[in-house]
């Protein structure tokens, strides 16, 4: 089984970041997902935590460095300055990529220079990656924009694959996140087409039954409590030989109001019997 890694989105936001990675270990997850600023504030706090990641009881193996795809192009690339010092940080405690945002294109903007600003900014993230042996995955929002009136097509995976092949940097990949699939109505096929050897990060959630296009990320539910076809998923996963973690994210307000040790435990416990059930049926094809 893959190993299970716990998003920080998952519990209260007010949960102090030391408090969280705590809370992870306690529940039995070996791997945590949080932002390079997140991770300095957690060592600060908690000194301890310095000696658990570099000794890999738990593992920082994911999270972003302060910069985000959709600010303006001033302040994107005035931040760009900062990030190799973020990134640096983090491998020094066991990080190995984080994620930018796929943003969608302002209504009424050109299409065409916004993809070619989109891939400048990869390519900037990307070489500073390269340079400290980490991988950007860029992650896809599948989400409806209910204010457009025409979709852009820049919520899908392949939308993604596209941009992440153009911008030809080593370092960059694609970030899966199962309810995003879904709200896209993304396919096996889809998840089949990705190029081989494409670094790639999974974030592993359900959904409601509710149309596509109704769904919003405080709808997320832990797996095997929806609809989402994750066995079709993890078996696509399976078929290209990912072996890296499964990171659980979700926004739900259930889980922000548990104590952070008793949620992070029953998500741990949940999701263990999810990928389980899977395991076992996979044995037995």
């Amino acid at each position: 089984m893959m190993e299970l890694c716990l998003n920080r989105s998952t519990l209260d936001s007010a949960t102090p970041p030391d408090v969280f990675v705590h809370a992870a270990r306690s529940a039995g997850f070996r791997a945590v997902e949080l932002s390079s600023a997140r991770l300095r504030e957690a060592v600060a706090r908690s000194p301890e935590l310095c000696r658990i990641f570099t000794e890999g009881e738990v593992v920082p193996v994911h999270g972003g460095w302060n910069v985000r795809m959709h600010w303006p192009r001033e302040r994107f690339f005035a931040a760009v300055g900062d990030v190799d010092g973020a990134m640096a940080f983090a491998v020094s405690l066991g990080s190995r990529s984080g994620t930018l945002d796929l943003p969608r294109p302002p209504l009424g903007d050109d299409p065409h220079r916004w993809r070619d600003d989109m891939i400048e900014r990869l390519r900037a993230i990307g070489r500073l990656a390269v340079r400290n042996g980490l991988r950007v995955m860029l992650e896809f929002n599948g989400l409806w924009n209910r204010d457009a009136s025409t979709d852009t097509g820049y919520r899908t995976l392949r939308a993604a694959v596209e941009l992440v092949e153009e911008a030809d940097v080593p370092s960059l990949g694609v970030l899966l996140d199962t309810f995003h699939w879904h709200a896209s109505a993304g396919t096996a096929q889809d998840l089949a087409a990705i190029p081989s050897g494409l670094p790639i990060f999974v974030h592993v959630n359900d959904a409601p039954p509710l149309p596509l296009d109704q769904l919003d990320d405080a709808q997320r539910r832990l797996p095997g409590e929806g609809v989402i076809a994750l066995n079709e998923f993890l078996t696509a996963l399976a078929d290209r030989g990912h072996e890296g973690p499964l990171s659980i994210e979700l926004k739900t307000p259930e889980l922000h109001a548990m104590e952070p040790t008793k949620a992070a435990r029953h998500v741990h416990t949940v999701v263990s019997r999810t990928l389980g059930a899977f395991v076992e049926a996979e044995a037995q094809v």
